[in-house]
């Protein structure tokens, strides 16, 4: 997987709750410094792991085919665990 370049933030977010064991704390904990040491911009945490999982979920061609051919259904559903707020 390729290095998380500098991002700009642009979406609307809503809190979500995760449980995280400590040695992925840790891991987000160093990248954070690493992200601050190589682009000289703080992070927080949680824009670190949305980008962190964006890039992954850009980066699965698997993934990216799947969702190409979602069903209707498919859809619904996920709009459904949105509360609605799924993309267009």
């Amino acid at each position: 997987m390729a290095t998380l370049k500098k991002f700009t933030r642009h979406d609307p977010a809503e809190r979500v709750a995760y449980s995280l064991p400590l040695s992925v704390r840790r891991d987000i904990a160093q990248y954070q410094l690493y992200y601050r040491q190589v682009h000289g911009d703080a992070v927080k945490p949680s824009e670190l792991v949305e980008q962190l999982l964006r890039v992954w979920f850009e980066q699965d061609a698997d993934y990216a085919k799947w969702v190409r051919t979602m069903t209707a259904d498919s859809r619904a559903e996920v709009e459904k665990a949105l509360g609605g707020q799924a993309d267009a």
